[in-house]
């Protein structure tokens, strides 16, 4: 059984297969490893849900939009099987339970096509308008943190082949950035560590094809 129910403000059914909106995470962004989320409280404090709904509906409604955010492929979806879901809000003894409580539970929630970083089709899930709306502030957040883990990497890379370079007599190449970079590309390219001997070999080499670079221009 495929669950389609209730009002949707982003994310809505259209038609089917080729109608159904693109998520905004693609196949592969797993939100995994975040110790919390954020929760609008303006929009879910004064929304219907919250007000008519028992304690047992929100407590499977939590633990539907945490696996959503933990465990889910993308992260902020949810399968469309309903007893799937029902087994992710703890009614896997109990699916009479589940069947009580679903209606309120996935109120919201819609079919949503997901592609893969290519634009290549990945399936069928579902999504919710509010869950979808943390689910890319949280992406945004893992992104620029690799970005920033990145970006700290490649600078701690140039450092120590400078010191490297240093180390072996080479202050003059050290201070010239476009050896190191070229020193940094040919690493890169052999697949090996920036050791100090794995950096002396790189001097070997791109001197020798400096000084025949240099004759082939004279």
């Amino acid at each position: 059984m495929i669950v389609d129910e209730g009002a949707s403000r982003g994310l809505q059914v259209v038609g089917s297969g080729d109608g159904l909106e693109v998520h905004p995470l693609p196949a592969g962004a797993r939100l995994g490893g975040f110790v919390y989320w954020q929760v609008h409280m303006h929009a879910l404090g004064g929304s219907r849900f919250l007000a008519m709904s028992t304690n047992e509906e929100l407590g499977a409604t939590l633990r539907l939009w945490n696996s959503a955010y933990r465990d889910q492929d993308p992260g902020g979806t949810l399968p469309c099987d309903d007893v799937e879901l029902g087994i992710i809000a703890g009614y896997r003894a109990d699916m009479a339970g589940w069947q009580r409580v679903r209606p309120a539970v996935m109120r919201g929630w819609r079919r949503v096509r997901i592609v893969d970083a290519g634009g290549g089709e990945a399936g069928v899930r579902l999504a919710h308008p509010m869950v979808t709306d943390i689910a890319v502030e949280l992406w945004d957040i893992r992104s620029r943190q690799q970005r920033q883990k990145a970006s700290d990497l490649e600078r701690q890379a140039f450092h120590r082949i400078r010191t490297h370079l240093g180390a072996l007599g080479y202050a003059g190449f050290a201070k010239d950035q476009a050896f190191v970079h070229e020193v940094r590309d040919w690493l890169v390219g052999q697949g090996l560590n920036g050791t100090r001997h794995n950096i002396a070999e790189a001097v070997y080499l791109l001197k020798g094809q400096r000084r025949k670079s240099a004759k082939s221009g004279g």
